[in-house]
């Protein structure tokens, strides 16, 4: 019968198991002395990766050994197991010959014959018959991963000697080299042995790929620290910022060790590189996508990535860096608080230009009868009419201004268009709207209001003579980010408070960015109706501007006394606009304290005494004209006699051009507060 075991297999693997493992545990003398002279000048995060993965790499050397001393002695306990085995199978046979005569030799009828037959049998008993039980195998060994970037901030620095490093990269390669041969030794005697030796179970077998990723380790190990020894050979230092070594080693990178600031080193074709791994693209962003509201902190990292900014004009040309990840990732970077506007007008228009294209392909295959699969957005009840809207809004307006698309987020809904290049406006004006605006159908009316409103303010910037020699710098943003409360709503609170939350968001964010450009600037919020509560709601949480201009106010905000519980910029100004017989605004305020501006009234003081007269807040929001006026200094102002922005059935709306309420918002924001009609405060000729 006998089993499928060559003694010669085994001993050959033993031999191999035995060789390799006194190679590895004779390694660690050999490599001592090259560590010991890299570790001399080897300081900083990237040393104390050295110093982990040469403690690793001795712990997995010494676990590698003792599986293979275990081996060698399990095959020798499997030689001798079948050795016993093939010796009782022989002995089994022989004997089985033996009783066969015998039996034959009953069956003869010779009496005397079967008597010393039987007295043989006596003699000679059946040996062993029970197997000896095949013996089980197992040799497990799966290396550790060995950490060879730092990561983080990266605000630290590393020394070193390149030389002593080459050092230890060329005594580690010869090491390596060598264990390789054992390797291939080893490799070659386990399949010999398993394919003549089977009836050895093998239980558990990881040990060679363990084996072989060790030695890949250690390749590595040489491949990286001589790349570390060229970093500091350019660098032409003895002492290394982490963050360039970061860029370089940033493939050694586990993704999850990955954070923003680990990819500011990284050129755009590094970053390419990078990208091109799936689970690094992920990473990102994951990262992109978790960040939580901090502007300063994300203009800082985006500034770090590279752009230019004209000194004379305040134009932002992104940088390459920053352009692959708005092709890449454009739906995260045109939304993100803190990028460039500049960026985010590229990333949102990008989104919008393929969102239409994918449904025009979808048309056109429709049409063909292919049947195509629609895309997934399309299955949202009025997402094409939004797109369409913000579409239609992006189209040249009357000023000939370019626009910037710098929020888009069609599931919210919501979408921000800035009329002006919101980077480098040195006067920026958010217009906040009221109820019943919506992203499908009000985003083209809103965006044509803050085009006349940029209109009125480069006239009166022009003539100013706080500006001239020098082209007015101003963005006026359509601001719908956040939806308004439907009609139904308009008594309700809650709306205007969340609406606040965004506006507030946005506003601190451009005065962020802002900052990280070195640009200073005038912000300002001029509100409608509806969009009034939402600019309180703004104001009460805290937003970084100059002045807030109320427009057809509908009341004063719940829990708010007046603009001593708004957080502005110091000095900061909030106005109230409203023309005499504004009706709707008088319904909005059926349920709502009143916004009441400054009054006066008349103290004695002692008692008895002399009487004086002092002005009172109430509110404390100052009044402007909207009714016209002939007073304004260049030309006369017209009525405003629509509740809404802009003119509806012949009737002139509160940013319409050339009317009172549109001339005194431009003043306004322009800082041109003596210019205001009806306010209580001199007009001064002009």
């Amino acid at each position: 019968m006998g089993i499928a075991f060559d003694d010669g297999a085994a001993d050959a693997l033993i031999s191999a198991a035995d060789a390799a493992e006194q190679v590895l545990r004779a390694e660690g003398s050999f490599l001592y002395g090259a560590v010991e002279q890299a570790v001399q000048d080897f300081k900083g995060g990237y040393a104390r990766l050295f110093e982990d993965a040469c403690g690793i790499r001795s712990d997995d050397r010494g676990k590698l050994s003792g599986v293979l001393a275990v081996l060698a002695e399990d095959i020798g306990e499997a030689k001798h197991r079948a050795q016993q085995e093939k010796a009782r199978q022989k002995n089994m046979d022989a004997w089985q010959q033996r009783d066969n005569i015998r039996k034959q030799q009953l069956l003869s009828g010779d009496i005397a014959e079967a008597s010393a037959t039987v007295a043989t049998m006596i003699l000679d008993p059946m040996p062993e018959s029970t197997p000896v039980p095949p013996p089980a195998v197992s040799a497990v060994f799966s290396p550790r991963n060995r950490p060879r970037f730092v990561g983080g901030p990266g605000t630290g620095t590393t020394s070193a000697d390149p030389g002593k490093l080459r050092g230890f990269a060329s005594v580690s390669r010869t090491a390596t080299n060598t264990l390789n041969s054992h390797f291939s030794s080893v490799k070659n005697a386990w399949s010999a042995f398993t394919a003549s030796c089977s009836w050895v179970n093998i239980e558990a077998e990881s040990f060679l790929a363990g084996f072989e990723r060790l030695l890949s380790a250690n390749a590595a190990d040489a491949d990286w620290i001589e790349q570390v020894a060229t970093a500091f050979e350019t660098a032409g230092a003895g002492a290394v910022a982490d963050s360039m070594l970061n860029a370089l080693f940033i493939q050694y990178a586990a993704p999850n060790q990955v954070g923003l600031n680990d990819i500011v080193g990284l050129n755009a074709a590094q970053l390419t590189t990078w990208l091109a791994v799936p689970t690094n693209k992920a990473r990102l962003q994951g990262l992109l996508q978790n960040q939580e509201y901090n502007p300063a902190v994300t203009a800082a990292w985006w500034t770090s990535l590279g752009h230019t900014v004209d000194a004379g004009t305040g134009k932002v040309t992104v940088g390459e860096t920053q352009q692959l990840l708005i092709n890449t990732f454009p739906a995260i970077i045109g939304n993100l608080q803190g990028v460039s506007y500049t960026a985010r007008n590229q990333a949102n228009q990008l989104v919008l230009t393929q969102m239409l294209k994918e449904f025009d392909v979808y048309v056109r295959e429709t049409a063909k009868g292919t049947r195509p699969t629609p895309p997934a957005w399309l299955n949202t009840p009025g997402y094409l009419d939004r797109l369409r809207g913000v579409k239609s809004a992006m189209e040249p307006g009357r000023s000939g201004i370019e626009k910037q698309l710098i929020s888009l987020n069609l599931d919210q809904p919501g979408a921000a268009i800035s009329v002006g290049d919101l980077d480098a406006a040195k006067v920026t004006t958010y217009q906040v709207p009221g109820v019943d605006t919506k992203v499908a159908t009000s985003m083209p009316d809103l965006v044509r209001a803050a085009d006349g409103q940029y209109g009125e303010q480069y006239r009166i910037a022009e003539l100013s003579s706080t500006t001239a020699g020098n082209p007015p710098r101003l963005a006026v943003v359509g601001w719908l980010a956040f939806e308004p409360a439907p009609a139904a709503g308009v008594f309700d609170d809650g709306n205007a408070r969340t609406g606040g939350s965004f506006l507030s968001k946005d506003i601190n964010t451009l005065a962020a960015v802002q900052n990280s450009l070195g640009n200073t600037a005038s912000n300002n919020i001029s509100a409608l109706s509806y969009g009034t509560l939402t600019a309180q709601a703004a104001a009460v949480e805290g937003v970084a501007v100059d002045s807030v201009n109320l427009n057809a106010d509908i009341g004063v905000l719940k829990g708010v006394a007046g603009v001593q519980d708004f957080h502005l910029n110091p000095g900061a100004d909030v106005y109230q606009t409203k023309f005499t017989v504004d009706n709707i605004s008088e319904i909005g305020n059926a349920s709502r304290q009143r916004i009441q501006g400054f009054h006066t009234q008349t103290f004695q003081a002692p008692p008895g005494g002399p009487s004086f007269t002092v002005p009172i807040p109430g509110y404390g929001a100052t009044q402007l004209g909207a009714d016209g006026t002939g007073t304004t200094g260049e030309a006369s102002a017209l009525p405003t006699e629509n509740h809404g922005w802009l003119q509806a059935e012949g009737k002139l709306g509160y940013a319409s051009v050339g009317t009172e309420s549109s001339l005194n918002q431009a003043n306004v924001s322009l800082g041109l507060t003596d210019r205001l009609t009806n306010s209580g405060k001199p007009v001064v000729p002009h």
